[in-house]
């Protein structure tokens, strides 16, 4: 319960950054991005977690995907299972994330310091590495990013194995996910 709890928070921490980023690339002054809604940060966590760093020798550190390691393939793309029914089930603690948009249900960002210095910096890293590799991505509505995360194959695989079955959702292997072709835009 404490590994699905951490990674709960570690989202949430990735959604404060990603909120950071989009206000410093369009110098906003509004408190929240008005695009951002559930599918689009389900997509951005889907991209930030699979991002490689290569500086980084350990296979299981190169990515978030040790944290993030329960991505289903569904019809809109990727989607973190656990962190898709903290949402659903409104159990975050510092954000709601609707269908169309997101706010802030406490401003105590203490919160994140239960996190560890090598999370925060890992999770830091990986959205510094995905603004490296397309500056504009914080900018993209759900569609967008939906279109972006189709392109992997990871996805389309586990996808056809779905519809094949007749179920709508099939999960997406780690390895398969950290072996795919990466499409950032």
């Amino acid at each position: 319960m404490a590994e699905n709890t951490n990674k709960i928070l570690a989202f949430e921490y990735l959604v404060y950054r990603l909120i950071e980023w989009y206000k410093e690339a369009t110098s906003s002054t509004t408190e929240l991005p008005s695009h951002f809604s559930r599918l689009s940060i389900l997509k951005l966590l889907f991209l930030t977690a699979a991002i490689k760093d290569d500086t980084v020798a350990d296979v299981n550190k190169k990515d978030l995907l040790e944290t993030f390691n329960n991505f289903c393939a569904m019809q809109y793309g990727p989607v973190e299972i656990d962190v898709y029914s903290a949402i659903v089930n409104d159990t975050l603690s510092v954000y709601r994330l609707g269908n169309k948009c997101i706010a802030v249900k406490s401003v105590n960002h203490d919160i994140f310091n239960r996190l560890t210095e090598e999370t925060r910096k890992s999770i830091e890293k990986a959205v510094n590495l995905l603004r490296s590799r397309n500056a504009n991505i914080i900018r993209y509505n759900a569609t967008q990013l939906v279109n972006i995360t189709h392109k992997w194959q990871s996805w389309q695989n586990a996808m056809w194995l779905a519809n094949l079955s007749g179920i709508r959702q099939s999960p997406m292997p780690t390895d398969s996910i950290r072996k795919d072709m990466q499409y950032y835009g």
